[in-house]
C-alpha cells in the first residue's frame, strides 16, 4: 500500500520529494553533528 503511494507520489512530485528527502537527510546530520559538539564540549 505504502510503495503504491510512493509510485504516485514520485510520479506527480518526484522532484519534490527527491529534495524533501535530500533536506531531512542533511537536517538529522546536523542534528547529530551538533549533539556530537555539545557532548564534547562537555567532556
Amino acid at each position: 500500500m505504502i510503495s503504491i503511494l510512493l509510485g504516485a507520489l514520485l510520479c506527480t512530485q518526484g522532484p519534490y520529494y527527491i529534495v524533501f528527502i535530500v533536506v531531512k537527510k542533511s537536517y538529522e546530520k546536523e542534528k547529530l553533528w551538533k549533539k556530537k559538539a555539545v557532548t564534547e564540549v562537555r567532556d
